[in-house]
């Protein structure tokens, strides 16, 4: 399932590549792609695997905060 983060923190590749690098080590999470201009990740999860609180935790651990989840 594909999920849409808009993330405040995102503000050059380097930071995009931390929260990239991050997501795609969980299992369950893959073809993460980061849109800097609109500060959003899309990714594909497995269904069921985390859950959006479980996902909030994650990127707030990689040192930035999920503002919105589609």
């Amino acid at each position: 399932m594909e999920k849409i983060l808009t993330v405040r923190g995102l503000v050059n590749w380097q930071s995009a590549r931390v929260l990239t690098q991050t997501l795609e080590d969980i299992d369950g999470i893959s073809n993460v792609n980061v849109d800097l201009e609109e500060m959003s990740v899309i990714l594909e999860m497995a269904r069921g695997i985390i859950t959006d609180d479980e996902l909030c935790v994650i990127v707030d651990e990689a040192g930035f905060e999920v503002i919105e989840i589609e």
